[in-house]
């Protein structure tokens, strides 16, 4: 039965116990450690009660998964109008029907040098985010 612990009580725990765990010789005694500690403060993992008195500091948040994005901001919002405009084909189509459909996109909304410039050298393989 573990009763709640302030963050203050739990650091003061964990202090006192972070010099005898690093000074024992043996798993068992390092695991009975690990129990008392999981007992008294209540922490659920034990790979967080072993970073804690290893001194080993987490991550300062977690990572982000997966593949990072190639658009965003104002170019995604001009590649996706296009997108939705030319009735969302794949990637390579696309690309080889983007050097019209921007000319005229362009003459109508008025989009910066820098976008278009941008968008004409685009690949399909970064347009592969639109569609999924």
């Amino acid at each position: 039965m573990s009763l709640e612990m302030s963050k203050q009580a739990r650091i003061e725990l964990l202090s006192v116990w972070r010099a005898k765990y690093a000074s024992v010789g043996s798993r068992y005694k390092e695991a009975r450690i690990i129990n008392y500690i999981i007992q008294s403060a209540g922490y659920k993992n034990r790979k967080t009660v072993i970073r804690l008195l290893s001194n080993k500091k987490a991550p300062p948040g977690k990572k982000k998964r997966g593949r990072r994005k190639m658009i965003g901001g104002k170019k995604l919002q001009v590649i996706s109008k296009i997108w939705f405009l030319m009735g969302q084909p794949c990637g390579k189509r696309m690309v080889a029907q983007l050097p019209e459909w921007l000319a005229f996109y362009a003459a109508e909304e008025r989009i910066e040098y820098e976008s278009l410039e941008w968008a004409l050298r685009i690949s399909c393989m970064r347009l592969r985010t639109l569609s999924s």
